[in-house]
């Protein structure tokens, strides 16, 4: 569980607009790259279309489902590839895209159908998530940079952002709990911990949009979309750290009042948090706008107020 406030991200649409990229893992060098025909931990390729820079998740043959802040109507398709290499292009329907609310969360229709997509996860059939409950997430993006050591520190606690390449990739996490934003809107919180597992993913710029997914009643369901990164800095004043930072002790850390607060030097680490809009709070909106059977479930982990934090 998640046992400090770790909510320092955007909990009102428009704070911010800089926007997720590709996966940081802790092993090799840095990222788990995928052809546009690979998938990973079992789940198909084609349920990670390319959308512009980022993703889009397919829900029905018709809709996919993406980050709202990263949409603006003018990429005019969606690519999905099969594992035998084909590609599809899915033309869309702008202009009947349909906002969630004030979620981070769009529905996007196409005019050619995909073969394969997701299933939602459902609280009502797989029963409320859990903490520590396993989970993939994949994005686009950045690699991963030279390591980071915070001004006084002995050794690296994380990594900067490298270069923009837009690559997609792919890392695992657990859930750490469950935020909830002023509009009370539900977030996915992942830690990124340092906890010797090669593929153990945290999020930079760019990796809005991409799919989180868990495995429930033996298939992945789709269960996030990626949507931001807890915000360090090196002093209170300074600049946002462009970084995945597994242990933030003696740096900055945005609180849920905007207020970036000194961590302790000592004690136990502070890994970053990222977060994930919760599909499944919307599934009697998505289900209205694409009919599937599923029924709307609470998310059972636990919660927080979510304040602001920086968009991926």
């Amino acid at each position: 569980m998640v046992k400090r406030s770790l909510l320092v991200g955007l909990a009102v649409l428009g704070l911010s607009d800089v926007a997720a990229q590709a996966v940081i893992v802790l092993g090799g060098d840095g990222r788990n790259e995928l052809a546009d025909n690979q998938g990973a931990n079992g789940i198909s390729s084609e349920l990670q279309g390319k959308f512009g820079d980022y993703l889009g998740t397919p829900i029905s043959a018709n809709y996919f489902i993406t980050a709202r802040h990263i949409y603006n109507g003018t990429i005019p398709s969606i690519t999905t590839t099969n594992a035998a290499g084909v590609t599809t292009v899915h033309p869309l329907d702008a202009a009947h895209a349909v906002a969630i609310g004030d979620s981070d969360l769009v529905l996007v229709p196409v005019t050619v159908p995909f073969a394969t997509y997701a299933t939602i996860y459902n609280p009502a059939n797989d029963g409320v998530l859990a903490n520590d409950d396993a989970l993939t997430v994949f994005g686009r993006g950045t690699d991963r940079g030279a390591p980071y050591t915070r001004p006084g520190g002995s050794s690296p606690t994380g990594w900067l952002w490298g270069a923009t390449d837009h690559a997609k990739s792919w890392g695992t996490n657990a859930v750490a709990g469950e935020a909830t934003d002023t509009n009370g809107y539900q977030y996915l919180v992942a830690t990124f911990d340092n906890n010797g597992v090669a593929t153990e993913g945290a999020l930079s710029d760019k990796d809005s949009g991409g799919g989180v997914f868990i495995f429930k009643n033996g298939q992945w369901r789709l269960t996030g979309i990626n949507n931001s990164v807890a915000l360090f800095r090196e002093t209170a004043a300074g600049s946002d750290l462009n970084a995945a930072i597994y242990d933030g002790r003696g740096l900055y850390e945005q609180d849920d009042n905007g207020n970036y607060v000194l961590q302790p030097t000592t004690g136990p680490a502070v890994p970053q948090p990222w977060f994930a809009s919760y599909v499944p709070q919307q599934l009697a909106f998505i289900n209205a706008t694409v009919p599937e059977p599923a029924s709307l479930g609470v998310m059972a982990v636990g919660a927080m107020m979510l304040g602001r934090r920086r968009r991926v």
